[in-house]
């Protein structure tokens, strides 16, 4: 799957943004795992055609910015481990447009302050200022983020699996450096041991939710339903569950995941999904095990007279009706000792 895969992505299939990234991140995979080099200056000049003067990523050039789309490019840089010129300009696009007075909605290109954080908490490096934002909105989220962050009681997010990843995730890159506990600080979270402890009670419950599948490896069942967008999918969620349990007491879990997503690109046409390179970069962290895994796909026909077909004891059952065909055109079932009559038309079922 990954072996395909990755030289099939390394041109983009459009000059929309996402496209773009995701060619620029197959190609920096295929440069840590072969050491090809590629010129990447015609991607990274379309990259950078996209994005606006108030800093800001449009979807292409041209297009208004939009706070997911830029969200959306500002992760896959950080997952590349790399950043670009004027990337504060970037990062202050965002808080503006998530705290400013002009606001977009969620329905139309905004994000929630789940997902704000998530992606801000990559770029702690960046200074948190609070010039030019509403402070009544500013103020609600610093209320939110203190209840999110290190909840005093009940820790929320039941059932919701892709929430508490994020969450475990922001929590545990605030955590890891002075930047973080600084940006974490201004968000209205003044104790990095809250962070440390909410930390190790969300990767204690995540850990319950992982179930083995029939077909191999393991998943969590309705990770993002009912949603489904640019930063909520199935193969995003669990792209993302793989990452941060690799590096937990339960590796075991993100093997098991690695191996059901090399399984399920067998039936799912997830090349056309946003985090599908994402995915890819995930399985190429699995152990020489998970990689060498062969996914084989059998099948096979018998043919015999029905009377020797047996039922296979699996819930399913195998019957055989007769009918025949009346004047009025309706068809009547046979039953035992029915006499039938030279001429008469007759079907089986």
């Amino acid at each position: 799957m990954p072996g395909e895969a990755l030289p099939a992505s390394i041109e983009p299939e459009s000059d929309n943004v996402l496209a773009l990234t995701d060619a620029l991140y197959a190609r920096h995979l295929l440069t840590k795992l072969t050491g090809r080099e590629f010129d990447n200056a015609g991607i990274e000049s379309k990259i950078r055609a996209c994005r606006n003067s108030d800093g800001g990523f449009g979807w292409f050039e041209g297009m208004r910015s939009s706070a997911v789309v830029t969200a959306v490019v500002l992760e896959r840089y950080a997952q590349m481990g790399r950043s670009f010129e004027g990337v504060e300009s970037v990062v202050r696009y965002l808080d503006v447009a998530q705290f400013g007075s002009t606001r977009m909605p969620f329905w139309c290109g905004g994000i929630d302050n789940a997902k704000y954080m998530y992606v801000r908490a990559m770029y702690a490096g960046v200074p948190f200022s609070t010039r030019g934002l509403d402070a009544d909105i500013l103020k609600d989220f610093r209320k939110y983020a203190k209840e999110y962050l290190v909840p005093s009681e009940a820790r929320g997010l039941e059932g919701r699996i892709l929430d508490k990843a994020r969450r475990l995730l922001t929590l545990r890159t605030l955590a890891s450096t002075a930047a973080g506990e600084s940006l974490a600080k201004s968000w209205g979270v003044a104790s990095s041991g809250k962070l440390a402890s909410s930390l190790k009670a969300d990767t204690e419950s995540l850990y319950e939710y992982a179930v083995d599948h029939k077909c191999g490896g393991c998943y969590y069942p309705n990770a993002v339903m009912p949603f489904r967008g640019l930063l909520e999918s199935e193969l995003y969620a669990h792209a993302l569950l793989c990452d941060l349990l690799s590096t937990t007491e339960r590796s075991d879990i993100a093997n098991g995941i690695r191996l059901w997503m090399m399984i399920q690109k067998e039936t799912r046409k997830w090349e056309s999904d946003p985090a599908y390179i994402q995915a890819l970069n995930s399985v190429f962290q699995g152990g020489e095990d998970v990689l060498a895994t062969k996914v084989l796909a059998l099948s096979a026909t018998v043919d015999l007279p029905f009377s020797e077909i047996q039922a296979a004891g699996n819930g399913f059952s195998l019957s055989r009706r007769y009918s025949v065909s009346h004047e009025n055109g309706d068809w009547k079932e046979l039953q035992e000792g029915d006499v039938l009559s030279v001429g008469d038309v007759g079907r089986a079922d």
